[in-house]
């Protein structure tokens, strides 16, 4: 013998709550303040259907964002990633292979791009900006002197410009100390987007200015 389930809890809502209530209160002939829209009884069923109606809507919102197909929010998913042990990344910029040439016979011999070099094109992008190119390490090469007028080099280019932050940071010597990068634009058609593993950081200490190589959490605006 098949059992029916009653699923009429499913389509619940304020309206369907209160007539719910006044139809288990008319099951019972003692009470009669119900049927009357101004009492008392009537006020607290609607405070108790809405609140109801409030309590379940927050209910299947929570539901909703503990599963992965179905969370809306950025906080949401991306705590459900971690506990999947993927860790999700911020913006990676695209690259490209440049040729270049260059005029052996002003520049023979070994030279050296230095890193931060921007490459200048004369491209915009969808929003009219310029579309500028980077090194992201020196890139050497080298150039015959024995009558070759170009030498052919093809380096790898990273789309951005670097940027020297505004503000440096004094350390106050507590363990895992955060910075915030408050001094970004992040709205607008200007808005800077920060490529993932692109960050320098350079620490001064009492032998000098140094890079850091460390592993950095960085947090990206959305």
């Amino acid at each position: 013998m098949a059992i029916q389930l009653n699923t009429d809890y499913l389509r619940f809502n304020a309206n369907s709550m209160k007539d719910l209530i006044k139809q288990k209160l008319s099951e019972n002939s003692s009470f009669t303040d119900h049927l009357f829209e101004d009492s008392n009884m009537t006020t607290m069923i609607d405070v108790f259907s809405y609140m109801y109606s409030t309590l379940m809507f927050y209910l299947n919102n929570a539901a909703s964002e503990s599963i992965f197909t179905d969370s809306q929010l950025y906080e949401n998913m991306n705590r459900i990633s971690k506990m999947l042990g993927y860790n999700p990344t911020g913006f990676v910029t695209s690259t490209l292979l440049a040729r270049m040439t260059v005029d052996s016979s002003v520049l023979a011999g070994m030279k050296t791009i230095p890193k931060y070099t921007k490459y200048t094109t004369s491209l915009t992008d969808k929003n009219g900006m310029p579309v500028n190119y980077s090194f992201i390490d020196n890139y050497t090469f080298v150039t015959a002197s024995n009558g070759v007028v170009d030498s052919l080099f093809t380096p790898q280019l990273y789309n951005g410009t670097w940027k020297l932050y505004d503000n440096i940071f004094v350390s106050s010597g507590i363990p895992n100390e955060t910075y915030i990068l408050s001094l970004l634009n992040l709205q607008g058609l200007e808005r800077k987007f920060i490529a993932h593993n692109k960050i320098d950081v350079y620490v001064k200490d009492s032998t000098g200015i140094k890079p850091w190589k460390s592993t950095l959490n960085l947090y990206t605006a959305t």
